[in-house]
């Protein structure tokens, strides 16, 4: 089980990586990658089956470029796990990849929403070699509640290079502190 110390928050309660996960996988529908058999997944917490679902998959290079594009008509069974298939044979290659996820509904409206990064033995050494992102943040909404100000902001990737592992900071007061839950 995951803990909350860590893994989930971290001990200033600034979420990690394992915040945004589990919130995705807790889904009652969920598109995945299974790491272990380095399939592709629909996963169902829902008492009823859902039989008109598609899956879009989208496999990008290291600069984001969209290298090969699948959909996949799916019918999700009842509380149960949906196979898709195997990764493309693209992945093969050593290189870093992104793959991105989406499941939609009969209507095309997007229920659930992946992006993760694959590479062939999961080294992920090119990771490190990727140039910053350049990020543009800009306040887009700023009003006053039972005391409180409360800001939109809007976070613009302005480079060609993916944007990850990326987070907002709000800092405030005359120490410079981070303003957290």
């Amino acid at each position: 089980w995951p803990s909350v110390v860590q893994q989930v928050f971290d001990w200033r309660l600034r979420c990690n990586g394992g915040y945004y996960a589990l919130r995705s996988a807790c889904q009652p529908l969920h598109v995945q990658y299974s790491l272990d058999d380095q399939t592709l997944q629909v996963v169902s917490t829902l008492a009823e089956p859902r039989p008109d679902l598609k899956v879009r998959a989208t496999l990008l290079d290291a600069m984001g470029r969209p290298e090969e594009t699948r959909d996949y008509a799916v019918a999700a069974a009842a509380d149960a796990t949906t196979h898709l298939g195997s990764l493309p044979a693209l992945v093969k290659d050593g290189r870093l990849h992104f793959l991105a996820l989406d499941l939609f509904d009969a209507q095309s409206r997007q229920l659930d929403r992946v992006v993760t990064w694959v590479q062939a033995d999961c080294r992920f050494q090119e990771l490190l070699k990727l140039p910053p992102a350049d990020i543009e943040a800009r306040v887009t909404e700023r009003t006053e509640q039972e005391g409180e100000t409360c800001l939109k902001v809007s976070l613009l990737n302005a480079s060609p290079v993916p944007a990850i592992q990326v987070w907002l900071e709000v800092i405030g007061g005359s120490q410079g502190d981070e303003i957290l839950p």
